[in-house]
């Protein structure tokens, strides 16, 4: 069975325990995962949308709100903004963190720069970096296998994996992809 990255995120938060996941009883800690649907453009444009003053909206436990249709893309967007430290929510108002300010004002690159910093610590980039301590190259299959066998939930989709990486490694600089197929280091 193939689990997309955006499901088994969903399922890692839908928890009874925040951060926890695994078959076997024991409490796993887990890293957190950028959700496949999500794109860095995305991020970037509910940045400069929120700027300094933040937005108070509206968004119900179910995440619907009258300003954001198809509602559960905009939550897994607000998720990775938070994943990554730049946006914070309370119950009707999402607002830039320090980090989200500065990441407004910094220009493109250092813009890049904070990214990679944070997406280190970030499924599936941390198991990528993991695996590259060890080799000049690594392939999304064997990636899949890591991230599958830390999270115990099944197969992780190699496609989904292969598209966050590029998505969000290659701009950042924290990834290489060569013509083989395989992601080195930036």
């Amino acid at each position: 069975m193939q689990i997309s990255l955006k499901q088994q995120h969903l399922h890692k938060n839908s928890n009874n325990r925040a951060g926890t996941l695994g078959q076997s009883g024991t409490a796993l800690s887990l890293d957190p995962v950028i959700p496949s649907g999500v794109t860095l453009a995305e991020v970037l444009g509910l940045v400069e949308v929120l700027g300094e003053r933040g937005f108070d909206i509206p968004i119900s436990a179910g995440g619907r709100s009258r300003f954001f249709h198809g509602s559960s893309e905009f939550l897994s967007l607000l998720t990775t903004a938070e994943i990554l430290g730049l946006v914070s929510r309370t119950d009707h108002r999402i607002f830039l963190t320090d980090t989200g300010l500065g990441f407004l004002k910094a220009d493109f690159p250092e813009q890049m720069g904070v990214l990679r910093a944070k997406l280190s610590r970030i499924e599936p980039f941390k198991s990528t970096l993991d695996l590259l301590t060890n080799s000049k190259s690594v392939n999304v299959s064997e990636i899949s296998r890591k991230l599958s066998e830390k999270y115990e939930m099944g197969d992780f989709d190699p496609k989904l994996t292969r598209l966050v990486l590029i998505e969000w490694g290659l701009p950042t600089g924290l990834l290489k992809y060569d013509t083989k197929g395989g992601f080195r280091l930036g």
